[in-house]
């Protein structure tokens, strides 16, 4: 079962493209077709803008803790603004699954062509999101206030 919001099928031939949009119609699902390249860029860009909407909320959740603010309210408040949504802003430990693959290769990506300064900052945030709780636990450092 696939449970995906859109196809993006990566095609150079129209009539192989016009053999996959017979293959997919059963699912109902929006496609879309782009040259091949662009496919594999697509998957890439959309799991690397979640990680991006995690770190960021991972990001906030500490600065609501030091201004004493709760993180859930300041998500909830977030989550009414259609250009934003209420998907992907729960704050927590980074991100990973199936998909952290797929953001590795995109890091690896921005490395070769040298723009890498923004893709490496939501790893660094998950890198420091993911220590400071550990870092609490263990007594290492206290919650900071402000």
């Amino acid at each position: 079962m696939i449970h995906a919001q859109r196809i993006v099928i990566g095609m150079e031939d129209k009539h192989a493209e016009a053999i996959l949009r017979e293959l997919y119609a059963p699912f109902d699902l929006r496609i879309v077709t782009v040259r091949r390249k662009s496919a594999k860029m697509t998957k890439y860009a959309a799991n690397e803008f979640l990680a991006l909407k995690i770190s960021y909320m991972n990001d906030l959740a500490n600065l609501c803790e030091l201004v004493g603010a709760n993180i859930e309210d300041v998500a909830l408040g977030m989550s009414y603004d259609e250009h934003i949504g209420s998907r992907f802003l729960k704050a927590g430990i980074g991100y990973g699954g199936s998909c952290f693959e797929r953001i590795q290769e995109m890091r690896r990506l921005r490395t070769n062509v040298e723009i890498e300064e923004q893709g490496n900052k939501v790893h660094k945030n998950t890198h420091y999101s993911m220590k400071r709780p550990l870092d609490v636990i263990e007594g290492q450092t206290e919650p900071e206030e402000v």
